[in-house]
């Protein structure tokens, strides 16, 4: 009697900085280890109670096999030293050093101009390709191990930072194996990409070098997979961001005597500006068309001197907070405590897929997002609207227009209503991505 073959094992190693891959990274490998993935991923050192920090889903560390590799310094450590030394910043400092620097200077005034420009200049000349260059060898090392006892692995890499490419980019040279490239973020074409120019030739060159090997390229949107389409001349998939759904919490309201506004994540002030919400805060205070102490914006994440300035320049330091930043598993419950949850989106309308993780945590929350930027149009927008999820607005009086009646309905019902459709909403969590995912690495 012949025994019955056993099905082929589906093994998956990732290449992941899971500190800064977080979420994405967890979100869609958790669904495809419950169906029974081998999965190893191997990253730098993570922080200590990292599952609360980076906000892995349920049981992700137990299903998946993470290897940490040796610790190593990024290419800042010298300018921390020599700080360190001068005594130019604490050594419990929560701002970080970048921060510290920048303390006591105006957000557009020369000191701040001069410091990013320094600090560009250097990540141009030291930082190739990317500022955690330090753990391209040991990470090689411990890839070229994990596949010896893996054989017939699919291999998985994905951004931010490049130095995760450049690791995939050897093994699959060395060992003739299937290779697909995860982009979260672009390379040479980010949308945040503040190094010199002759540094972006360098980087687009690079990327188009260490990508041809590849499999298949993958994107989190739309725009991100045009854009490298055009770069590689090759056809990249779309596997979007998503949520893992969160334990809801009632809507308990945080300050029964505000409404509470609450953002999340970092703000970029060269490409959001929060010029809107507060404008609108300003109007609703100056123009005596309602009272500015009852409403609330609190900032939740690293610190931004451009974000203090203006609204210093406002005179609205009385209810407008930057709180810090806090755990992922903090972030999500203050999300879902918030009155009105604030996007804001891209200004330069030439940008698309721009599709911050938040926006999706957002949708997550069950609030309502009041989203401000440019332009109506546009992905999210339309997902706002068609999951009725939340308002995109472009116009300062109809962002007042919108507060003053929150307020209105908090006074008489006591809280403000939701219109989410639940169903249409579930189509952005990682549980859908993990399916696009799954079926793409199938066909390899």
């Amino acid at each position: 009697m012949t025994n019955p073959v056993e099905p082929k094992k589906k093994r998956l190693i990732v290449i992941a900085n899971l500190i800064h891959a977080s979420p994405r990274m967890p979100g869609l490998l958790a669904p495809l280890a419950r169906k029974g993935w081998d999965i190893t991923i191997i990253t730098p050192p993570l922080p200590e109670n990292s599952p609360d920090i980076l906000g892995f889903p349920e049981d992700f560390a137990e299903e998946c096999q993470i290897i940490e590799t040796s610790p190593y310094v990024d290419v800042y450590e010298p300018i921390r030293l020599v700080m360190r030394v001068l005594s130019l910043v604490k050594k419990d400092a929560e701002d970080g050093y970048t921060a510290a620097l920048k303390s006591d200077a105006p957000a557009n005034g020369l000191k701040s101009k001069f410091i990013n420009w320094m600090l560009s200049s250097y990540q141009s000349v030291f930082a190739y390709p990317d500022t955690e260059k330090g753990w391209i060898k040991d990470a090689t090392i411990v890839a070229q191990n994990t596949l010896t006892k893996n054989p017939g692995a699919l291999l998985l890499s994905t951004s931010p930072y490049p130095s995760s490419h450049i690791v995939a980019n050897k093994i699959a040279c060395a060992h003739q194996i299937i290779w697909v490239a995860d982009y979260r973020d672009p390379w040479s074409q980010n949308h945040n990409y503040q190094m010199a120019w002759w540094r972006k030739l360098v980087d687009r060159w690079a990327e188009k070098r260490v990508m041809r090997p590849a499999s298949r390229i993958i994107s989190a949107s739309e725009g991100f997979s045009k854009k490298l389409q055009a770069l590689h001349k090759r056809p990249v998939a779309t596997i979007r961001n998503g949520f893992h759904p969160s334990t809801q919490i009632a809507y308990e309201r945080s300050n029964v005597d505000k409404v509470c506004i609450r953002y999340t994540g970092r703000v970029y002030p060269k490409f959001q500006s929060v010029a809107p919400i507060l404008d609108a805060l300003q109007k609703i205070r100056d123009e005596h068309l309602g009272d500015i102490t009852k409403f609330e914006i609190e900032f939740f994440g690293p610190y931004s001197s451009e974000v203090e300035s203006a609204v210093a320049d406002r005179k609205l330091q009385n209810i407008v907070f930057q709180r810090g930043s806090v755990s992922r598993s903090v972030i999500r419950e203050l999300q879902q405590k918030a009155d009105i949850l604030l996007l804001l989106q891209w200004e330069n309308q030439k940008e698309t897929g721009i599709f911050p993780l938040k926006f999706l945590e957002y949708l997550d929350a069950g609030r309502p997002i009041l989203a401000t930027g440019n332009s109506l149009a546009g992905e999210i927008s339309d997902i706002l609207r068609e999951t009725g999820a939340g308002t995109p607005f472009n116009r300062v009086e109809d962002i007042a227009s919108y507060l003053l009646a929150a307020y209105d309905e908090i006074a008489s019902k006591g809280r403000l209503g939701y219109q989410g459709v639940d169903e249409k909403i579930a189509l952005f969590s990682y549980e859908n991505s993990a399916i696009e995912l799954e079926e793409l690495l199938s066909e390899l």
